[in-house]
């Protein structure tokens, strides 16, 4: 056994905390602000929800992402997916926001993703 191991919190230690919701909240409005007075985010916002392919992609990303997230039971196996769901989902907002243009708003999402999170 190697001096170093990693340690992977429980369940109970994954919950977001009520420390993540402030943050997430003021950027979230910040962002809706940038979003909503530029023209061109707008219609960019209102193509993709108009393409049926990706409104439907949407839902099930959604429904996916809730089922897995809100399964009980502990374990590796039920670690590593809830922490893949998290991640992938992470990957599609900054893929959002890469389509919205938006520069230096994925640093922000990571940042505080990553210090609340683990």
């Amino acid at each position: 056994m190697s001096g170093y191991e990693k340690i992977r919190p429980t369940e109970k230690d994954v919950k977001v905390s009520s420390l993540f919701v402030s943050p997430f909240v003021i950027f979230s409005v910040i962002m809706a602000i940038i979003i909503f007075r530029d023209e061109e985010k707008i219609e960019l916002i209102k193509k993709l929800l108009s393409d049926k392919m990706f409104f439907f992609s949407l839902i099930a990303i959604i429904a996916f992402s809730v089922y897995n997230l809100e399964e009980t039971g502990d374990g590796k196996e039920m670690y590593r997916r809830k922490r893949a769901t998290r991640e992938a989902v992470l990957g599609f907002i900054i893929a959002l926001m890469a389509y919205l243009d938006l520069k230096t708003a994925p640093f922000w999402v990571i940042f505080v993703v990553s210090y609340y999170y683990e």
